[in-house]
């Protein structure tokens, strides 16, 4: 196995939301969004392709550090699809 660059993680309690902004996706704890941010309920319509868009990334990103999972493109409107179903049986808790 391919040696990754070495990752700090931490446990967080916190809510937190993933948005983009100017192409760039990214994660942040809902107490550090800047000031005047909303945070609002999933609007399907709305929001599905973006959160597709984030899900690739994320997981493109995991793909630099481990290369045998499969690309972004291939996994994230799969994983959105199960994400929101298990989200929808559960009512989003």
């Amino acid at each position: 196995m391919r040696e990754g660059p070495r990752l700090a993680a931490r446990a967080v309690s916190e809510p937190f939301v993933a948005f983009t902004f100017r192409g760039n996706h990214r994660f942040m704890t809902v107490a550090a969004l800047p000031r005047g941010a909303a945070v609002r309920p999933y609007d399907p319509r709305r929001d599905r392709e973006s959160l597709v868009t984030c899900v690739a990334a994320l997981q493109d990103f995991e793909r630099a550090l481990e290369p045998s999972l499969p690309p972004g493109s291939q996994i994230a409107r799969r994983y959105v699809e199960a994400m929101l179903q298990r989200c929808a049986a559960y009512r989003g808790r």
